[in-house]
């Protein structure tokens, strides 16, 4: 049904040296199965079309071929692997796959200067200053803090005037609506609902715009209505950025303009909108949709609420570390949804030989780490289909490779803290506040670059006295 490719090893020279690979090379490796092209003219996309996404295609690869498959992209060889005991191999690996990323319209909504697309020296250098000066703990309290506490008391009368209304909450549009004010916020000071308005709606129709071009192929005609609407989308968002970063000097400002690059500074702006806000927004949602559905883990849920917060209406920064099973429910979410499903790696120095499944993987390939297709496996998740938040209390877990919702160690997301202090803070101060109805009688899932609900989630709200 499907062919098969095997790899042999380059041999390296050191003097009299050969890589010890190229010895294993003289009989062959295990081959890695190959999935054929459902169309020769569209290649490999035909067979994502026909799955309905990146996800699902993989997800229907692995099931049928294995653990380790290889396909053909872009006339480029590429390898998804898919179980934590195998991804380990590359938690020293930090470059990702560049020639799908750097050189297409994902720039325009990240930025081509941003640390996203930075590699090798450059890149480990940034991420370190990022992790030091931007994300460290001490700047998170003393820098951002404030900010997110100002939005949720403000969120908070919002949901105060709905919960009287008798109206239903938007919960998809006030959790994305909170995590772009909050990292807008963060990069230039204090802004406008109007200007949050705009920003989102511009954000919202590039992503989706990104999903259709990249992913599916469906690219506009020059010109065109729906090409001019996307650079007017994208200018929107770089011109209120180049509005606001002359009259702003927090701590990420100070950072950027040390290095006296206007355009990188916009870049890594953009970027972490992009990074920054999506990602958390989603988790928001999956997290209270989950402890929804799940009444008894709702209920231990706000117990924990009520007992670290005690007569504070919004949690304070060292009352974070407290909601230890509160977190235990975010991750629970991350690993449930599936919300960020892959992460791209590339060695250009050494081969990587898994010896696990007896494969080689030559210097130099693409892989993608499909962690979506590992977070619902039954040999590693006891009942991987539950939501029990209790299994991240438990001493199985191994955290490093089995749970990765930040990505593989070697190149985690730095905004990790970052994001960890937001979320619980927010879902703290919803649950302290308000109990909570979901109104929607189905939900189906929106498969793009992440996984998340297609509908707007809709909350029914009761003020708690």
């Amino acid at each position: 049904m499907h062919k098969s490719m095997g790899f042999r090893s380059s041999f390296k020279s050191a003097g009299n040296f050969i890589n010890k690979f190229y010895f294993k090379s003289r009989y062959n490796y295990n081959t890695i199965p190959s999935i054929p092209f459902l169309d020769k003219e569209l290649g490999i996309f035909s067979n994502i079309r026909k799955s309905g996404s990146m996800y699902q295609f993989l997800k229907d690869s692995h099931e049928k071929c294995g653990d380790v498959i290889t396909f053909d992209m872009l006339n480029k060889q590429y390898i998804s692997i898919c179980h934590p005991q195998l991804f380990k191999k590359f938690t020293k690996v930090f470059d990702r796959i560049q020639d799908i990323t750097r050189n297409n319209v994902m720039s325009a909504i990240i930025g081509e200067d941003s640390i996203f697309f930075s590699e090798g020296d450059d890149g480990k250098a940034r991420r370190k200053r990022y992790l030091d000066i931007i994300m460290y703990s001490d700047s998170i309290q003393k820098s951002y803090f404030d900010h997110l506490t100002r939005i949720i008391k403000s969120e908070l009368e919002v949901w105060d005037k709905l919960e009287q209304s008798k109206e239903d909450l938007n919960l998809t549009d006030s959790c994305h609506r909170l995590t772009l004010n909050f990292i807008l916020s963060c990069i230039v000071g204090e802004v406008t609902p109007q200007e949050i308005s705009s920003l989102s709606e511009s954000y919202t129709f590039g992503y989706q715009e990104i999903f259709r071009i990249n992913i599916l192929k469906d690219v506009p005609e020059p010109g065109s209505e729906r090409d001019l609407k996307f650079k007017k989308a994208m200018n929107n968002i770089r011109g209120f950025l180049e509005s606001k970063i002359d009259k702003t000097d927090n701590i990420f400002m100070q950072y950027m303009k040390k290095e006296n690059d206007r355009k990188r500074l916009i870049s890594e702006a953009m970027m972490l909108i992009f990074a920054g806000h999506h990602t958390t927004g989603s988790s928001l949602v999956w997290t209270l949709y989950y402890l929804f559905k799940n009444p008894e883990t709702l209920k231990k849920a706000v117990e924990e609420v009520d007992f670290v917060l005690g007569d504070n209406k919004i949690i304070t920064y060292d009352m974070v570390v407290k909601l230890r099973y509160l977190k235990a429910c975010v991750n629970e979410a991350l690993r449930l949804s599936n919300m960020v499903f892959m992460q791209s790696k590339i060695d250009n120095e050494n081969d990587i030989v898994i010896e696990e499944r007896d494969m080689l993987i030559p210097k130099g390939t693409r892989v993608y780490l499909f962690f979506g297709g590992a977070n619902s496996k039954g040999e590693i998740w006891d009942k991987p289909e539950e939501y029990r938040p209790e299994r991240f209390k438990e001493d199985a877990v191994k955290f490093s490779n089995q749970f990765t919702p930040f990505a593989m160690p070697g190149r985690v997301c730095p905004g990790k803290a970052f994001s960890y202090v937001e979320q619980l803070t927010v879902i703290s101060s919803f649950l302290r506040n308000f109990k909570y109805r979901i109104t929607n009688k189905e939900v189906t899932l929106d498969y793009n670059f992440m996984v998340t609900l297609k509908e707007q989630i809709m909350a029914h709200l009761e003020k708690r006295h």
